[in-house]
């Protein structure tokens, strides 16, 4: 997937506000834009599980989810590079939550991710 936008309009009661991939052989996604997603459980923007993920050149700019405000992760080979989080939130991982994996991550920026709990602490 390349040069693609999802924006506000973006949104799960589930998981992945945008994306949702399991078992995909291998998601390349590239210079893509994620703006304002929302997922009520897990991946904001993107939910991938049981695959090989490479984002490149990504932007991920407030979006919002349980856990991976960004990009939730599990039991995959996780690859993220010269990519920028920036005002998303979750209660766990603002910009990427990562369980089961070891992510790979360069020229990762993430200005301005919050997590947040549920009483306000």
């Amino acid at each position: 997937m390349t040069k693609c936008q999802f924006g506000q309009t973006c949104k799960s009661n589930g998981s992945g506000g945008a994306v949702w991939g399991t078992s995909i052989k291998d998601a390349n996604i590239t210079s893509c834009l994620f703006h304002g997603c929302l997922a009520l459980n897990n991946g904001g923007a993107v939910y991938s599980a049981f695959n090989n993920s490479v984002f490149n050149q990504c932007y991920f700019q407030n979006c919002n989810a349980n856990d991976g405000g960004g990009i939730y992760s599990e039991d995959t080979s996780l690859e993220v590079g010269n990519t920028t989080f920036s005002e998303n939130s979750a209660k766990l991982g603002a910009s990427i939550y990562a369980t089961k994996c070891t992510p790979s991550l360069g020229g990762v920026t993430c200005p301005n991710d919050s997590v947040y709990s549920p009483n306000g602490e």
